[in-house]
């Protein structure tokens, strides 16, 4: 989860600071934010049957 969150606010910065050849597109910064939260679903039902 840590990686993803780390790719995801890489890519913010790079919208923000970088030039237009940079920027991945906010589709895929959205699918970025889908699999963060995905995960951290997964993780909490993890910890709850454990």
């Amino acid at each position: 989860m840590t990686f993803l969150l780390e790719l995801l606010h890489a890519t913010e910065r790079a919208r923000i600071d970088g030039d237009e050849s940079q920027h991945i597109g906010d589709g895929a910064r959205d699918e970025l934010l889908l699999a963060c939260r995905g995960l951290s679903e997964y993780v909490d039902l993890q910890l709850h049957a454990a």
